[in-house]
């Protein structure tokens, strides 16, 4: 097995293991401006609000509280970044496989090349 694919699989599981709380989604905050009847802006928010996928793939959006924002924030970012550490775990073991299954496609060349030459040399 090479070496440096399972220390990065360790370091990939470790750094998953410290992450405890995340969310699907996306969170972001908004501003609504109104420009009145005498001409006269008025400024609506911050609002804030969590996207993402619901069940059969619609978009659901729900208001967070301002003070919540941050937290909202910080598990969606622990989500992207769980997510990001999975792929890469797939990746290096999906590596790791092919390596494994050379070596051993390898293997049974050799094994094959050497019948062969111990049945030619019987006539």
């Amino acid at each position: 097995m090479d070496e440096i694919i399972d220390k990065r699989r360790r370091e990939i599981l470790e750094e998953m293991s410290k992450i405890s709380t995340m969310r699907k989604g996306v969170v972001s905050d908004r501003v609504i401006t109104k420009t009145l009847k005498n001409g006269e802006e008025k400024i609506n928010g911050p609002y804030y609000t969590l996207t993402y996928k619901g069940s059969k793939g619609k978009t659901v959006g729900h208001s967070i509280p301002a003070d919540k924002f941050e937290f909202f924030k910080s598990e969606t970012e622990n989500y992207k970044r769980f997510r990001e550490l999975s792929d890469e775990y797939v990746q290096l073991c999906e590596k790791q496989s092919k390596i494994m299954t050379s070596s051993d496609v390898e293997a049974d060349k050799s094994k094959k090349n050497k019948k062969s030459r111990q049945c030619g040399n019987l006539n």
